[in-house]
C-alpha cells in the first residue's frame, strides 16, 4: 500500500459524491457514538492545553483584559503568542491524532506516531495560513495607497483578488489530512483536486454547519462569563479555561471527523495501483 501510486479518474462521470446528509451528521455520529473515547482523551487534553495556556499567560478570562483589570497571571507579546500558538497546534494535531487511532496498533511505534504527528501539525498550520489569507489581503487593501499607472494597479487588485479565493481552494484539498490522520500515503494536490471535482459546495456546506454550531457556542460561552471580567476569581478561570478546551476539542473532533468522512467517501481504493 505504502508503495502505491494515485492515479487519476480515467471516467469523469464516475466520480464520487459527498453525500449533504452523512456529511453533516456523520461527524457528530461518529463523535457519539465514541463519547466514551472523545471523553477520555478530551479530559485528559482539556487540562493540558489549560496547563499550557494558564502556565504562559495565554488562558481564556486573558481576553477580558479589554473591558476591565483581571484577578488572574497574563501575558502580552508577539513571541510568547507565537510559541504558544505552535505548543498549542502540536497538541491539538496530537489529540486528533490519538482519536483517530485510539486503540490502534500505530500507536505502540512510537517514532511514526511522533513523525505522523508532526505532518498533521503541518496540514493544521497550512490551514490556519490559508484561513487568514482573505484577513491579509483586506489588511494590505485597507492600507495601499493609489498608483496611477493602471497596470500597476490592476496587478495589484489581481494578487490580493486570490488571497480571497485560497480558503476556497484549501477547502478542496482537506481530504490530505484524513489521509494524514490514518496514517496512509499522502495523494498529490492534483489527485485529492480531481477527487473533489463536483463536490465544492457539498465540502463547504458540511463544514459550515459545524461551524455555524461553533459560533454560535463560542459566542454565548463568551458572553456568559463575561460577567465575571473585573474581578474573577483564579478557581473561575481554571474552570472556563478547562470548559473552553473541551469545546474547542470537541469541535476540532467534528472537523477530523468530517475529513476523514471526505477520505471515505470521495477516495476510490480501486484507484490505486502497485
Amino acid at each position: 500500500m505504502d508503495k502505491a501510486a494515485f492515479t487519476l479518474f480515467e471516467n469523469t462521470d464516475n466520480r464520487p459524491k459527498f453525500p449533504y446528509g452523512e456529511g453533516t451528521i456523520g461527524p457528530w455520529k461518529i463523535l457519539f457514538s465514541n463519547g466514551r473515547r472523545f471523553m477520555f482523551l478530551g479530559i485528559i487534553f482539556s487540562a493540558l492545553l489549560s496547563l499550557v495556556a494558564i502556565a504562559m499567560g495565554k488562558a481564556f478570562v486573558c481576553n477580558y483584559a479589554i473591558y476591565g483589570p483581571v484577578n488572574f497571571y497574563c501575558k502580552d507579546g508577539n513571541t510568547l503568542s507565537l510559541f504558544y500558538f505552535a505548543i498549542k497546534l502540536l497538541i491539538l494535531a496530537a489529540f486528533i491524532y490519538l482519536w483517530t487511532n485510539y486503540g490502534s496498533d500505530k500507536l505502540t511505534e512510537k517514532k511514526s506516531a511522533a513523525k505522523q504527528i508532526g505532518l498533521i501539525s503541518a496540514i493544521l498550520l497550512t490551514i490556519f495560513i490559508a484561513i487568514l489569507c482573505p484577513l491579509i489581503s483586506f489588511m494590505v487593501l485597507s492600507e495601499r495607497v493609489p498608483n496611477p499607472d493602471w497596470r500597476i494597479e490592476a496587478a495589484f487588485f489581481t494578487f490580493v483578488s486570490v488571497g480571497f479565493l485560497v480558503p476556497i481552494a484549501m477547502m478542496r484539498c482537506l481530504m490530505i489530512l484524513g489521509f494524514a490522520l490514518e496514517g496512509k500515503k499522502l495523494p498529490s494536490l492534483k489527485v485529492v483536486w480531481q477527487y473533489t471535482s463536483g463536490n465544492m459546495m457539498r465540502i463547504i456546506f458540511t463544514l459550515f454547519t459545524i461551524m455555524l454550531v461553533y459560533v454560535f457556542i463560542y459566542g454565548n460561552f463568551y458572553g456568559n462569563f463575561r460577567r465575571t471580567d473585573a474581578d474573577v476569581l483564579p478557581i473561575a478561570g481554571i474552570v472556563i479555561e478547562l470548559l473552553y478546551n473541551f469545546i474547542t476539542l470537541f469541535f476540532f473532533t467534528l472537523f477530523a471527523n468530517n475529513t476523514l468522512l471526505q477520505k471515505r467517501y470521495l477516495y476510490d481504493e480501486s484507484a490505486i495501483k502497485d
